[in-house]
């Protein structure tokens, strides 16, 4: 994994902002965000798309009209010019993040919220027995490390839900690693790792090389807006 980025969007994108931002996605995109009912939806998905534009740019020198995005069939977008690159985005609350690779990459971000009872079915249902003994034992925290981290895994893989979420497990084991259990057989291709920049929020990614940036670089939502405009 060559790096994590990251929006804060607690400021929200003003509203002329947020359309000279939209007029210049493609058409595709302009439809897909103007469908948004919430404003805060809106602003996270337009957010989102701003920042793979600036995080491409950064890291592949291209100019905005260079930037040529598509999604297989499952929903992954990827750059149609250059798919040795790799790159996924996840968005929640406040926050966007963007994690970028040579190889397939995942990434997810989470806010904390209360745990009531139909996320507690929600586990028992769709993750692994080992899991849900864990949840049982922590809930609220355990419940989103658990999420990040399997959504990270099926981001990466590229399948969505087509992988059921219950046909592995997020293996704790000590020295804080983390690894991908498929019945009683480890992945030793899929790496894993979480990182903090929010205590409200939690926030994992899953590569299938084990190397990971230490920390993740902040973007400036202002100076985003002023270099994709």
């Amino acid at each position: 994994m060559r790096n994590i980025y990251t929006l804060n969007l607690r400021e929200g994108l003003g509203s002329s902002d947020f359309f000279k931002v939209l007029s210049c996605l493609p058409e595709e995109k302009r439809i897909k965000i103007k469908r948004f009912v919430r404003k805060e939806d809106a602003q996270r998905a337009l957010a989102a798309e701003l920042l793979i534009r600036q995080v491409i740019k950064n890291e592949l020198q291209l100019n905005g009209q260079n930037i040529k995005l598509g999604n297989n069939k499952y929903g992954k977008p990827f750059l149609l010019n250059n798919k040795d690159f790799h790159f996924n985005v996840s968005h929640s609350g406040a926050w966007v993040v963007c994690a970028t690779g040579s190889s397939p990459v995942g990434i997810d971000i989470e806010l904390i919220k209360p745990i009531d009872s139909n996320v507690a079915k929600l586990v028992k249902f769709t993750f692994s027995e080992e899991e849900y003994q864990l949840f049982q034992r922590d809930k609220s925290h355990c419940f989103f490390d658990l999420w990040t981290l399997k959504e990270s895994y099926i981001k990466a893989v590229g399948l969505g839900l087509s992988i059921p979420l219950n046909s592995f497990t997020i293996n704790f084991v000590r020295d804080h690693n983390i690894s991908i259990k498929v019945g009683d057989k480890v992945l030793k291709s899929c790496f894993l790792r979480q990182y903090n920049i929010d205590k409200g929020y939690k926030i994992a990614a899953c590569s299938f090389e084990n190397e990971f940036p230490e920390s993740v670089t902040m973007l400036d939502l202002k100076q985003c807006i002023k270099t994709n405009i």
